[in-house]
């Protein structure tokens, strides 16, 4: 996670991917109530919502993410 933004939860596809861009990244963290509770990747994205027919702008890096252990 290095130097990278972490992303909430309800936070769209469309603004984790553009932090990624930004970061020049692969991934982030993703925080809730000051707790990593997973990481959202671009293979996350790809797979669980664009190749599903999904619109990024709208569903939720939440909805997408790996989940924590």
């Amino acid at each position: 996670l290095a130097s990278q933004e972490a992303r909430a939860p309800g936070d769209t596809l469309r603004i984790a991917a553009s932090k990624m861009k930004t970061a020049n990244g692969d991934h982030l963290g993703v925080m809730s109530n000051g707790q990593l509770v997973g990481v959202i990747t671009e293979h996350d994205i790809i797979t669980r919502c664009l190749a599903e027919g999904r619109d990024y702008t709208k569903y939720t890096v939440g909805e997408c993410m790996t989940r924590g252990r």
